[in-house]
């Protein structure tokens, strides 16, 4: 608590984790104080507005498949249920969740997840139809429009491994 003589006091606000999800628009408080003989007071309220804006993007991360993995049909799969497993996340200096998280294979979307939680991984799991070479990223949105996108991995999907014939 701030105390003084009532000359020259003055009066901290300070946001934190828990108050700053409230940011933006108007606010208000009132003042009470309380005398030594107990005689106690409030002021009206006071309104005020305020506004933070957030320049810095999020972090876009991706884990797995890593960069040039190798899943082979017959041995990771059948070529019928070729299902990948994508683990990946957006991290963000100051939003506790995030507008948006999008995977992309091969530039086109795959999944889309609105409201992520900062830094929670994601799984998501994507099922393919034909071999090839593949690439994956993330791009990731917080709540002040920030984007970011995560680099590229490749994987691929290749066909069962021939034997050679002696």
């Amino acid at each position: 608590a701030n105390t003084g003589n009532g000359t020259g006091t003055y009066l901290t606000v300070t946001l934190n984790q828990t108050n700053a999800t409230r940011c933006c628009g108007v606010w208000n408080f009132s003042i009470s104080a309380v005398d030594v003989l107990g005689n106690e007071n409030t002021s009206a309220s006071i309104f005020f507005s305020m506004n933070i804006t957030d320049s810095v993007p999020p972090n876009a991360t991706i884990y797995k498949p890593a960069n040039n993995t190798l899943y082979r049909v017959g041995v990771n799969f059948t070529l019928s249920s070729t299902i990948v497993q994508f683990n990946w996340s957006c991290n963000d200096n100051y939003d506790l969740n995030l507008a948006n998280g999008s995977l992309f294979v091969n530039n086109m979307l795959t999944h889309n997840v609105t409201n992520i939680g900062n830094n929670t991984r994601i799984s998501s799991n994507i099922t393919f139809d034909s071999e090839g070479t593949y690439n994956w990223s993330v791009n990731c949105t917080d709540s002040f429009n920030n984007k970011n996108g995560s680099q590229a991995w490749n994987f691929v999907v290749a066909g069962a491994q021939q034997t050679p014939v002696l």
